[in-house]
């Protein structure tokens, strides 16, 4: 039997697990009410006053099966709430030729205040829809705001996808144009995608080529699994901004160093930048950028505490190496969802007769 816990604002339940399916996160998350969650987390790490967010680096393990597995634990006050947990996650790039996604886990959240586990939650659709949401807020702080703006998509998998509903939330698309090594893919995901949005007057096109797909992009979201640049400084137009999404080691990155060295560089966390993310230490090995190249996190734009955007002709990149803590307002956002609907997998008295 669980109680409802009288803390204000909360909507934890005692003594029960709730177990959210991958096929149910879509379902009880909407992106816009992720981006608002995600948000409130990058608002938590900035904030300076109170330790609302703890999130130390991820560990990776390099598996000898061409695979990574990786460790991301964090704790997170949350719409009022504390909540801590971890994001389990495998990561296997060669799965796409298999027919499988390239990354499988589970994301476990515990109640802040006792340490009980309250939920169980398929971490890729998680992944792919908070990694969305994420570039959204960069977006947001970031890109210029006109009307009738161009939208470049690298990448026709899951996070393709995910990041086309995200970006058309915070800004007036008119035309989103998808570029994939598989071109089939692209063709798919805009096909898909315009029969989605057909209330709405946008135009999907499948490009034969990464450069043809960035010309005259406004905003441009690589979402790759390449360890090699997918994006040249010449390609682009003054103005634009970029999220870099697919690179999360310190080997592999999307951009060049002319993209890097030249653009007002931003990220979710500065640590993980310095030590996890090829698209800056790779540069910096070079000598072309240094520390201080970096203006600073999405969580102090979000303060106001750092300058975003200073005119329209300056590029700007979101570089996003993905933060357990915006997979705790995630989960945590789908928890109380999924408990105010109804119809999820519940665990009464998970512990058993053992925990009182």
């Amino acid at each position: 039997v669980w109680t409802l816990r009288k803390r204000k604002d909360s909507c934890v339940q005692l003594k029960m697990v709730v177990i959210i399916k991958g096929g149910d996160v879509e379902q009880l998350l909407s992106m816009e009410r992720c981006i608002e969650a995600v948000e409130d987390a990058f608002r938590s790490v900035g904030n300076e006053q109170e330790v609302e967010a703890i999130q130390p680096l991820r560990t990776v393990l390099k598996l000898p099966t061409n695979g990574f597995f990786g460790s991301m634990p964090a704790f997170l006050k949350t719409q009022g709430t504390p909540v801590f947990g971890l994001k389990a996650i495998s990561i296997f790039n060669e799965n796409h030729s298999k027919g499988l996604e390239s990354h499988y886990g589970v994301i476990t959240l515990f109640d802040g205040t006792n340490g009980l586990p309250i939920a169980l939650i398929e971490a890729g659709s998680v992944t792919g829809i908070r990694t969305a949401a994420a570039s959204a807020v960069a977006t947001k702080h970031l890109a210029r705001d006109e009307k009738g703006m161009t939208l470049a998509i690298i990448g026709a998998g899951l996070q393709g996808r995910t990041h086309i509903e995200a970006i058309l939330c915070v800004r007036d698309i008119a035309e989103v144009r998808i570029a994939s090594r598989d071109h089939k893919k692209a063709i798919a995901l805009a096909e898909s995608s315009s029969q989605k949005f057909q209330n709405r007057n946008i135009r999907f096109v499948a490009m034969q080529s990464i450069q043809d797909a960035v010309h005259n992009a406004d905003i441009i979201c690589t979402c790759t699994a390449s360890a090699t640049p997918v994006i040249e400084r010449g390609w682009l137009k003054s103005g634009c901004h970029i999220n870099a999404v697919g690179s999360s080691t310190p080997i592999a990155r999307e951009l060049d160093t002319q993209t890097i060295s030249q653009g007002r560089l931003y990220t979710d966390r500065r640590e993980s930048l310095i030590k996890e993310a090829g698209d800056f230490v790779i540069p910096m090995k070079e000598g072309a950028i240094a520390e201080d190249h970096i203006v600073g996190e999405i969580g102090q734009l979000v303060w106001k505490k750092i300058d975003g955007r200073r005119d329209a002709s300056e590029v700007t990149i979101f570089k996003s190496l993905g933060l357990a803590i915006e997979d705790m307002a995630a989960g945590y956002a789908l928890y109380c969802a999924a408990l105010e609907k109804g119809n999820v997998l519940k665990i009464d008295d998970f512990f058993g007769n053992g925990h009182q």
